[in-house]
């Protein structure tokens, strides 16, 4: 028993689960990250490869550049291409999936006021995502 009555194997650290969301996301996406150029500096590349960043950038700027279908296929096939995509969307999601387990922790703890403001942050995240992204790639 802790000093509070409460028996200390009772009481979950959240924080210590949002640090390891934090750690194995960015550990994961680095993993992948890192696979995929090898095999890409391999030579294993898809064929269909812009020559150039400034070409990448030309003929993609502000459009969504991955079709479901295709990235699940890809992955399945173990394409690196996408496989690279895959390790930059979960970096992507790892900030996401924090504010989302702060959310919970702070529901855990009764703290209505984070629980709200948290909520906001994760809505404005979203929204930057999701609305306002497409919003501006046309």
């Amino acid at each position: 028993m802790n000093k509070e009555g409460n028996s200390a194997e009772s009481k979950i650290d959240f924080n210590a689960i949002i640090g390891n969301i934090l750690r194995y996301g960015v550990t994961l996406s680095s993993v992948l990250v890192v696979a995929s150029m090898a095999f890409i500096f391999a030579g294993h590349a898809s064929r269909d490869l812009p020559n150039s960043v400034s070409q990448l950038i030309q003929t993609n700027y502000g459009r969504p550049t991955v079709d479901f279908d295709k990235f699940v296929s890809g992955i399945l096939s173990l394409n690196p291409m996408y496989i690279l995509q895959l390790g930059f969307l979960i970096l992507l999601a790892t900030p996401i999936m924090r504010v989302g387990a702060s959310i919970v922790l702070f529901a855990f703890e009764k703290d209505k006021a984070y629980v709200l403001v948290t909520t906001f942050v994760l809505i404005v995240l979203l929204f930057s995502i999701f609305v306002v992204g497409p919003i501006e790639a046309r």
